[in-house]
């Protein structure tokens, strides 16, 4: 299922995501500066290059300045045309960024509820080996192969799957079926992945089977094979760029499905426990990382003032940004479990020493900001919470 670190490591490449969408707005307003100051082609008059120099160059200054906060020292009064140029590209460049925020959100917020989507054409990607498998009898009679692969088909979790109304309901509404070119993948898996494995081969070598083995040999088949198989793990690796992270979601889901006692029990899984909720999350995560990146940058770096900028890595920063939100905003969350949390993204997504780099700084920020009485916890946020 999908639970709250995963949503965390969504909303720091979401942050990285922006940041370098931000650099490439950040270029394209100083070219929309560098066409405003072109001398006009199509005009008779004589244009003075050296003035439209002159004037390109401020309007970038001026913009340039605006963009990192800083103040002009200079005393010169901007000419009236380069402050419409930089007040156009303000405009342009904060909106650009806006926009850009709303669709990283959505896109991440897409790509999450997709994963109920990969849950969904995982097990019926069980159901097409099945009846690969059946339809292998033909085969397996005419060129004598004492391997009954078509015993497969009669896996109790397979059938199960295939008459599962609610799977069925799913799999229309999500247009979850696979489509033709890819069931070709999914051919050439069953021929060159699953005949030949030995676990297989020894379930399709006899007739009768507990349910616990029928689930035993279908989870092995997803869990080893597919997602830990080159070929098929290649086929999705092309399809989901996130599919590492994503995998381990699809393959609990289906754990749950299949790995349980009794027949009955084979039922679709939430995609979480409460998905409105942990949206909100995301969306509250993001959103307010997004607004308060720029308050909290000084911050982080007045911790650290041994360390010159530069020298923190940018998913560091992106990370403490992120984890300091999360200890301000988010009140039933206890301090104990963000500074954990974060630190844990840190050993992963950033470089060795990050871990204690960001257990240093969240440590002693959540420390100072509790007695500050600027971090409040209640309800569940109070949970070990010193």
């Amino acid at each position: 299922m999908v639970n709250r670190r995963l949503l965390r490591v969504k909303a720091m490449k979401a942050l990285y995501a922006f940041k370098q969408a931000e650099r490439s707005d950040f270029e394209l307003v100083l070219d929309y500066i560098d066409e405003q100051f072109q001398p006009d082609l199509n005009s008779m008059d004589v244009q003075d290059t050296r003035k439209l120099e002159g004037l390109r160059k401020l309007a970038k200054i001026e913009f340039e300045e605006r963009f990192s906060g800083k103040i002009s020292d200079s005393d010169i009064e901007l000419p009236a045309e380069v402050k419409e140029v930089v007040r156009k590209a303000v405009h342009i460049y904060k909106e650009k960024c806006i926009q850009e925020k709303k669709n990283i959100s959505k896109r991440v917020i897409n790509e999450v509820e997709f994963l109920f989507v990969q849950y969904i054409q995982m097990l019926l990607l069980i159901n097409i080996l099945a009846e690969m498998a059946k339809n292998d009898e033909e085969s397996r009679l005419l060129k004598t192969d004492e391997i009954n692969y078509s015993l497969f088909a009669k896996n109790k979790v397979c059938d199960i799957l295939k008459n599962l109304d609610e799977l069925n309901v799913q799999r229309i509404k999500l247009e979850a079926d696979w489509k033709t070119d890819h069931l070709l993948i999914v051919r050439q898996f069953y021929k060159d992945v699953l005949r030949p494995n030995e676990l297989f081969i020894a379930y399709c070598s006899k007739v009768n089977h507990t349910f616990e083995e029928d689930a035993d040999m279908v989870y092995h088949i997803i869990r080893n094979l597919v997602m830990k198989g080159d070929l098929m793990k290649q086929f999705f690796e092309d399809k989901d760029i996130n599919w590492l992270e994503n995998s381990n979601v699809i393959k609990s889901l289906v754990q749950k499905t299949i790995k349980v006692d009794q027949a009955n029990e084979v039922k679709l899984q939430k995609l979480a426990y409460n998905w409105e909720e942990d949206r909100k999350y995301f969306t509250d995560l993001f959103s307010k990382g997004f607004d308060h990146e720029k308050e909290y940058e000084p911050i982080i770096l007045d911790y650290v003032k041994n360390w010159e900028e530069e020298r923190i890595a940018m998913m560091d920063m992106i990370i403490l940004k992120l984890g300091i939100t999360e200890l301000v905003h988010f009140s039933s969350i206890p301090v104990k479990v963000t500074i954990n949390e974060y630190i844990e993204l840190a050993k992963t997504y950033s470089t060795p020493q990050s871990g204690k780099f960001v257990n240093g700084v969240l440590d002693v920020l959540a420390i100072n900001w509790q007695k500050e009485g600027k971090i409040k916890k209640s309800g569940r946020g109070l949970i070990d919470n010193r």
